[in-house]
């Protein structure tokens, strides 16, 4: 964010989304609260289905299904990463998913392409994955941003995904060391988190 405020400008953002729940009167969060999961991470060894190789395939797990920990094999692009709250955002090819790394010491960067291995678990809002192994394949571009609407977020359908973000800001501020902006488009008004 520059020094002034942007108060009354147009303003584009790209960031990726984490859903929450929200009361009616809906603070959107585009990278969201603080998630606070306790999972145990079962051994690969132990699992007897072949792993799961794409985001697409874990989002599409119940809760439950999610939560008995599938082994997960994944390739893709770290699109964001705060190691202050440990969160970790990865796509591939198709869709983008929560990483709980099971070492909160683990620092990534936007841009890493990474492999990783770890386990299904049902996440605060939509199926996640707890990292239990990880290699830094190297860089690359990050996958294009989708454009929502402010309405959009209120669905949950982009929890986690890459997308880009149009509005005018409203009012600016500091949340936990985070900028905070309430944009208004349209006839919609909101408060976004950036991180």
């Amino acid at each position: 964010m520059s020094k002034t405020n942007g108060i009354g400008k147009t303003a584009r953002w790209r960031s990726t989304t984490k859903a929450g729940r929200f009361p009616a009167c809906a603070v959107t969060s585009i990278i969201g609260a603080i998630v606070s999961i306790g999972i145990s991470v079962r051994p690969l060894a132990q699992q007897s289905v072949p792993a799961f190789t794409s985001v697409d395939q874990i989002r599409r797990l119940s809760a439950e299904e999610a939560g008995k920990g599938h082994s997960v094999r994944l390739r893709g692009v770290v699109t964001f990463h705060d190691p202050g709250w440990n969160l970790t955002f990865v796509q591939d090819e198709i869709a983008g998913i929560f990483v709980k790394a099971s070492d909160p010491k683990v620092i990534f960067e936007a841009g890493q392409r990474i492999e990783l291995e770890g386990v299904t678990a049902s996440g605060e809002y939509a199926p996640i994955v707890v990292m239990s192994r990880c290699n830094i394949l190297g860089t690359g571009p990050l996958p294009k941003p989708r454009a929502v609407r402010i309405d959009e977020l209120r669905t949950g359908r982009e929890d986690s995904q890459l997308i880009e973000l149009s509005g005018i800001i409203r009012k600016a501020s500091l949340e936990d060391e985070h900028p905070g902006m309430e944009i208004a488009r349209a006839e919609i008004r909101d408060r976004v988190r950036e991180l």
